[in-house]
């Protein structure tokens, strides 16, 4: 999951995931995901994402126009103009959202978050407060941690009996 901020102020989002579940030693379920984003302040501009999941192939497409956001794939349907979808990397603006754009199915999701509290996280060798919140998003539950600054730490779902988590890589 990499986010880049351009000098014009878009904000640029790429993801890729990537998994297999064994099963005595036969892959029993396979996942790969490719997303990329494209954001102006805090409005989805563009998307392109596919998803393999353990062999059903989903495509979302879309494009900001004058007017709202042209959803092309996977069918053509026109959203609000000002939309987010699940931006994990901005904390401020994914609180504010009721519902997100599902990258790998192109639904509207409803969303409900809750806040957790605060922990502390060891990153990098370093204990970090952290601000926990939990989405409920779909028939997903993610669990998020930001810094108290608003810096996205963490990230852990569960996807059917396997534990997905994103762990920051990197400093901010």
């Amino acid at each position: 999951f990499t986010v880049s901020r351009e000098a014009d102020g878009a904000t640029r989002i790429s993801s890729d995931a990537s998994f297999d579940v064994r099963f005595l030693g036969i892959v029993a379920y396979r996942y790969r995901h490719q997303a990329r984003e494209q954001w102006q302040g805090e409005c989805l501009a563009d998307i392109d994402a596919s998803t393999l999941d353990n062999g059903r192939s989903l495509r979302v497409r879309g494009l900001r126009r004058e007017g709202g956001f042209q959803l092309q794939q996977p069918t053509a349907t026109l959203l609000p103009a000002c939309l987010a979808a699940y931006a994990y990397w901005n904390r401020d603006l994914l609180l504010r959202q009721r519902a997100l754009l599902n990258p790998q199915t192109g639904r509207l999701d409803a969303l409900r978050v809750e806040s957790m509290g605060r922990e502390t996280l060891e990153i990098q060798g370093q204990p970090v407060a952290a601000e926990r919140y939990r989405l409920h998003a779909a028939q997903n539950v993610i669990d998020l941690w930001y810094s108290l600054r608003g810096d996205w730490l963490r990230l852990e779902s569960t996807t059917g009996s396997r534990r997905l988590v994103y762990r920051l890589k990197s400093p901010s």
